[in-house]
């Protein structure tokens, strides 16, 4: 019965004595007498008190740090609301538009646009995209020798080690909507510069 119990015992004191106590203890407990099997109980049960208090306070910092996580995470998405409903406010004072050079861009004299950009209709959408950002003025831009484009990209070129073009699609052929359109349903395929641009930009930059 005594083995038994020391057995038990040294489960819960493994951490607080050493192992080649341990296994004296675990071979030779004949050698104790009662009154050391019952210090040691003793010790056991004040360590597995202090075990359980160390784990609920582990528990009770979790369960802080969680409601304190939370509390800050929906600080923030108020936060961005807040961002976001101020920032709509502006869109709405403030012209959509006032890129630098506007004149080689589709907008009227207060900078709004005239016509977006989007995508036509498909077999994955019946209203097509409505991107809503404005379209370049390419005639006006051809008769600058496409100088905005020359700008754009040595700038970007020292800054830059790879330079991505995105939805060069739009060179040969783009879609446009005009403003006020709620879906890109009621736009048209306008030609773009093709070949041109892609010509002038190689002639200034060889690696393009």
């Amino acid at each position: 019965m005594q083995k038994k119990l020391l057995v038990s015992l040294l489960v819960s004191l493994a951490l607080s004595v050493p192992a080649g106590y341990a296994v004296y203890l675990l071979t030779d407990s004949d050698f104790l007498s009662p009154g050391i099997l019952r210090l040691m109980q003793a010790l056991a049960v004040l360590l597995l008190i202090f075990i359980w208090g160390e784990f609920a306070l582990l528990v009770r910092d979790a369960r802080r740090n969680a409601h304190q996580a939370a509390e800050h995470q929906k600080a923030r998405r108020d936060a961005l609301r807040t961002l976001a409903a101020e920032a709509d406010e502006e869109d709405e004072a403030d012209p959509p538009y006032t890129p630098v050079e506007p004149e080689f861009f589709q907008l009227d004299d207060q900078y709004v646009p005239t016509a977006v950009s989007g995508v036509p209709p498909d077999y994955f959408s019946a209203e097509g995209q409505l991107w809503g950002n404005p379209l370049y003025r390419w005639d006006r831009m051809e008769q600058d020798g496409f100088g905005w484009w020359i700008r754009r990209i040595a700038g970007a070129g020292k800054l830059y080690d790879v330079i991505r073009i995105d939805h060069f699609r739009g060179f040969d052929a783009y879609w446009e909507v005009p403003y006020g359109e709620t879906t890109a349903q009621n736009g048209r395929w306008v030609q773009g510069p093709g070949m041109r641009l892609v010509g002038v930009l190689s002639g200034w930059f060889p690696n393009l």
